[in-house]
């Protein structure tokens, strides 16, 4: 009789799985809103939001968790401590307690309810503990619960995709080198595929000066400077989580960039703390725990009139691609949101895809590449 085939089952040490721990674990008790906003209330808005910053861009350096984090453990409460060790005796799966998602949605939820109601300025190690304990009461809220045994597998699979895509993506930011140049080729070498095409990319690039009042160029040189200046200083963060903030006085000063053209650009890129409400409450977010995408339309935070930092490096680097025209866009809300770029765009990009294919065939491809196939 023919033999079976084997499978090799891998350690689960092999798949890298890290499980966050919140206050149910590490307490006894899970944590709702209103116990975060408790937590939350005594706390200074513009005090709290860059710390979740400085934090937020230690964790998107370190994202694959090598780091043990006890440094930010010991800011909670003693009892979470004794009860965090007892986790780490388990070689397998590995426990962090702080993510890069966890501090997006700490950032929201500080701008609403971190209003510093206290008749003292909190001493620093409180300030630290109450983050800390916002933090872990977040992650009790973060997981839905999961689709019952007798759903399909299919629905089960695309449901915790759905549920988990967001926060994969925070934890691996993307290199957006080549997708510039391709958004770069199809707006600007449009000429050797034809005249329809030619006009799509023109009106595309116009779109930019009308709307933003930069042309398409600056708009792609400033682009590439957010998206690379991040990983430029990323190094430096471990031991200054401030390394990648920029001021604007004099960040560009030695290029042809205005100050002029480069505030226009972050008024488009960027948010302030005290703008976070209300763009979530037009997003017409569900949850405050799981959707982010104001963030995503604005990842730079304003901290004062000249300095800015990275919200979510994820979301800057995503620009750096085709989401470079969302800057077309207007914010998420209302009925629905504009897109004007689509239709120029959809037709540039097949043409884009289609010369590949033609390039690829017959050598390729083996074959013969017939476009518009009814």
């Amino acid at each position: 009789m023919p033999s079976r085939p084997t499978t090799t089952e891998l350690p689960i040490a092999a798949y890298g799985l890290f499980v966050t721990l919140g206050t149910r674990e590490l307490l006894g008790q899970p944590a709702a809103l209103k116990d975060l906003i408790e937590t939350l209330r005594p706390l200074d808005r513009d005090e709290i939001i860059p710390l979740c910053v400085r934090v937020l861009n230690v964790l998107a350096y370190d994202r694959r968790f090598r780091d043990s984090q006890l440094e930010l453990v010991a800011y909670l409460p003693q009892a979470a401590q004794a009860k965090f060790k007892t986790f780490l005796r388990n070689r397998q799966p590995q426990y962090r307690l702080f993510h890069p998602f966890q501090q997006l949605i700490l950032i929201h939820l500080a701008a609403r309810y971190a209003k510093g109601q206290t008749s003292e300025p909190l001493p620093p190690e409180e300030r630290r503990s109450r983050w800390a304990m916002a933090s872990i009461q977040i992650n009790d809220n973060l997981v839905k619960d999961l689709p019952s045994r007798s759903t399909p597998t299919k629905e089960r699979n695309l449901y915790l995709f759905s549920e988990e895509v967001v926060r994969w993506e925070i934890s691996y930011p993307s290199r957006p080198v080549h997708s510039l140049a391709r958004v770069r080729s199809i707006l600007l070498g449009a000429a050797e595929f034809g005249q329809p095409y030619v006009e799509a990319a023109a009106r595309l690039r116009a779109r930019f000066v009308q709307q933003l009042g930069l042309d398409f160029e600056t708009i792609f040189n400033l682009t590439a400077f957010f998206t690379s200046w991040w990983q430029l200083q990323s190094k430096k963060i471990p031991e200054n989580p401030d390394a990648a903030f920029i001021d604007r006085r004099d960040w560009l000063s030695k290029c042809s960039i205005s100050r002029e053209s480069l505030d226009r650009y972050v008024d488009r890129i960027a948010i302030s703390a005290t703008d976070i409400e209300s763009a979530f409450e037009r997003s017409g977010v569900e949850s405050p725990f799981r959707d982010v995408l104001p963030f995503r339309s604005r990842p730079i935070l304003r901290l004062d009139e000249h300095r800015l930092a990275y919200l979510c490096p994820q979301f800057m680097s995503e620009k750096g691609g085709t989401d470079l025209l969302w800057l077309l866009a207007s914010d998420p809300g209302g009925e629905k949101q504009s897109q004007p770029f689509i239709q120029d765009f959809s037709v540039l990009y097949e043409r884009y895809v289609r010369s590949i294919l033609e390039a690829m065939a017959p050598e390729r491809l083996g074959g013969t590449y017939i476009p518009n196939v009814k």
